[in-house]
């Protein structure tokens, strides 16, 4: 009688066990959903805006591969005889700034862009390169709105 007890109740702690997993794997497949969402910085303050950019030039692994959405200013430099466009963000002061390289598939500057310094809202997989001691923040597969 015993034995019989102690085999259903290892057997009722199994079953509760194998629940618990699947309901941890349930829970990370939620996350997994929830990581595939747009870091969208448009409806943020200016102040919040700035903080999230330097956070990503802080910390530009942990945002690698996510979407990002942001409005700024379009600026242009020449480098090694390319343009590189991005999105200029500036803080409530507007004293301090920050930009966003991106690129954008079939589309020629500068016939398919607005004029330099007009607002602009720009979307696309968030990744970054060095250049030196500095990192360069650069939006992949960008959609400009």
């Amino acid at each position: 009688m015993k034995k019989l007890f102690f085999a259903l109740a290892l057997a009722l702690c199994l079953c509760g066990c194998a629940k618990q997993q699947f309901a941890r794997e349930e829970t990370a497949q939620e996350e997994i959903v929830v990581e595939k969402k747009v870091i969208d910085l448009t409806n943020m303050n200016a102040n919040m805006v700035y903080a999230e950019v330097m956070n990503m030039m802080n910390s530009p692994y942990e945002y690698r591969a996510k979407t990002v959405r942001v409005s700024g200013l379009l600026v242009a430099r020449e480098e090694d005889g390319e343009t590189k466009l991005a999105c200029l963000i500036l803080d409530a002061q507007e004293c301090c700034q920050q930009g966003i390289e991106f690129l954008c598939e079939n589309m020629t500057y500068p016939d398919d862009y607005p004029a330099l310094g007009e607002t602009i809202t720009v979307e696309g997989v968030f990744s970054y390169y060095t250049d030196g001691a500095s990192v360069n923040l650069l939006l992949q597969d960008a959609l400009l709105f």
